[in-house]
């Protein structure tokens, strides 16, 4: 009787050992779609987190994969861009000394880097090598608005070299300037109608 209770505790734990067990812990946020009756149904996780990575960021605002293949990112809250690699190690770092609060960026095929400081309200041209190229602020131009504040937020940079900025608070559209701080105009407004 002994040996038949040995060989069942054996054969219950080589079947144990030899099923298959899959681990894994749940996405830290739920993913929902617009199903019947325009009611929001669970679905399954739309993107999965690859990982964490300790990184010495506080507060970043903004990030871009730029096409030298690196990832860029608005470190606002030590007022530098950070330049990280496949990795997530960082490769270097500028603007520390210029930057303010950095809330957004574009890298460029050239690697030059326009940044958006909300801190001070300015847009900073760097190069690849993090030298200023340009830096400038509120527009003069009188198109822009006499009394209209420019508070850069986000920055987009077409193959033109004409800069789309996205102005808080303002209900024009995207401010368009160009690479020496000159106004051009506004894109994208939302077409108002009058009423009574």
């Amino acid at each position: 009787m002994k040996k038949v209770r040995v060989f069942l505790l054996l054969l219950v734990g080589l079947l144990l050992v030899a099923l298959p067990v899959q681990a894994q812990s749940p996405s830290p946020y739920q993913t929902y779609t617009l199903g019947p009756g325009q009611f929001y149904w669970y679905t399954q996780a739309a993107y999965t987190p690859l990982g964490e990575f300790p990184l010495p960021l506080d507060g970043p605002e903004d990030m871009f994969y730029a096409p030298d293949g690196y990832l860029y990112v608005a470190d606002t809250g030590n007022s530098r861009i950070v330049k990280l690699d496949a990795n997530f190690g960082i490769i270097d770092e500028f603007g520390a000394d210029v930057l303010d609060e950095p809330t957004g960026l574009f890298v460029d095929g050239d690697g030059i880097i326009y940044v958006a400081d909300g801190g001070s309200d300015t847009i900073v041209i760097l190069d690849a090598e993090g030298q200023i190229i340009n830096q400038f602020g509120r527009p003069s131009e009188p198109l822009f608005g006499l009394n209209r504040e420019f508070l850069p937020r986000k920055i987009a940079v077409d193959a033109r070299k004409n800069l789309y900025i996205v102005s808080e608070g303002s209900v024009n559209g995207l401010v368009m300037m160009n690479t020496n701080g000159n106004f051009i105009g506004y894109f994208g407004a939302n077409a108002a109608e009058m009423s009574v």
